[in-house]
């Protein structure tokens, strides 16, 4: 008989933990696995010791998307098993190369993206040696990776897991739905105790890409999906997931319409960063980057429906209101 059971591995993050799911039967699957540590390896080798089973016999491992806390492990436990590692391929490159070039084109489209946001120098220098620091060993190097794709099946033994392709978090973010018996597992794509702005990828996708669009596309998506339990990647399982789309989507307008009030307010255009310091005045350290890029996805959105004009002769880039986008 298939056995589901919620591992909870500890995080050095203020979120505290993420929740990595084994599913034990004739392939037994691990989904998510915590960041590359020896205390999340730990973890995970514990609970499996606990049900009698070991890493070795581990068969596959599934991201639901590319973010550390959640594929940081896969290199490591692929290599201690055999198994199969499963990401979507926009997610993919997220994951670092051990390559110095690559790690340095990265740190060098963060540089990028702050000057053009208004980040001040001193501090965009700043925020770019904490991020890269933040990613450096957070990820185990994988050999080789199968790609996820939108429908795919996966069987066990007593049901069958279809990958649903949720981009927003990420580019690459999958949840995994056995539409039998309503059970959403939703990585970040669905939390019951966190309300954020969908993600920034910085040197990854194409610019057309707008991930506040391809979220609320991806709660569409969940809202018109049979669930009864979504199995979340941090914080408890929980039901009604209609009640936590209507918050986001509550929550995703109130942030639009405060940076449209913010710029009608000013005397004069705002950068990016001009906009996340006065919306959020005490971010500090690396919530400051991360401010930073919760404003820009929005200010994208705006400007590509003409809510907002964006001066992209200017540098740093200057966003002003217009009429479209006026308020009343």
């Amino acid at each position: 008989m298939t056995e589901i059971h919620r591992i909870e591995v500890p995080l050095p993050f203020p979120i505290k933990r993420v929740n990595c799911y084994y599913i034990r039967d004739s392939s037994p699957t691990l989904i998510d696995t915590g960041i590359n540590s020896e205390q999340d390896f730990e973890a995970i080798a514990g609970a499996l010791a606990g049900l009698g089973d070991s890493v070795r016999n581990l068969r596959r491992i599934i991201a639901t998307h590319g973010h550390g806390d959640h594929a940081g492990l896969a290199g490591r436990l692929a290599r201690e098993s055999g198994a199969e590692v499963f990401v979507h391929p926009w997610d993919r490159p997220r994951w670092p190369s051990p390559n110095h070039a690559a790690a340095q084109d990265l740190a060098e489209s963060f540089s990028r993206f702050l000057a053009a946001a208004g980040v001040p120098p001193q501090l965009a220098s700043e925020l770019v040696q904490l991020m890269t620091a933040r990613l450096e060993g957070m990820f185990s190097a994988v050999e080789a990776c199968t790609p996820l794709a939108h429908g795919q099946i996966f069987s066990f033994d007593d049901f069958e897991l279809q990958v649903l392709h949720t981009p927003g978090h990420s580019p690459g973010s999958v949840c995994l739905c056995n539409g039998t018996d309503g059970e959403l597992f939703s990585g970040d794509a669905l939390l019951e105790e966190i309300t954020y702005n969908p993600a920034l990828e910085v040197g990854r996708v194409p610019e057309e890409y707008r991930s506040v669009h391809a979220y609320h596309e991806t709660l569409n998506l969940l809202d018109d999906t049979r669930i009864r339990t979504v199995f979340p990647g941090h914080g408890a399982p929980f039901s009604d997931h209609g009640r936590r789309i209507a918050a986001f989507r509550r929550f995703h307008g109130l942030r639009r319409d405060r940076i449209l009030a913010l710029l009608w307010e000013a005397d004069r255009g705002l950068t990016v960063f001009d906009v996340a310091i006065r919306l959020f005045p005490a971010a500090s350290g690396l919530e400051v980057y991360y401010r930073v890029c919760a404003v820009h996805v929005h200010l994208a959105v705006l400007a590509d429906e003409g809510s907002v004009a964006c001066d992209a002769t200017a540098y740093p880039t200057v966003f002003t209101l217009t009429g479209k986008g006026a308020l009343q």
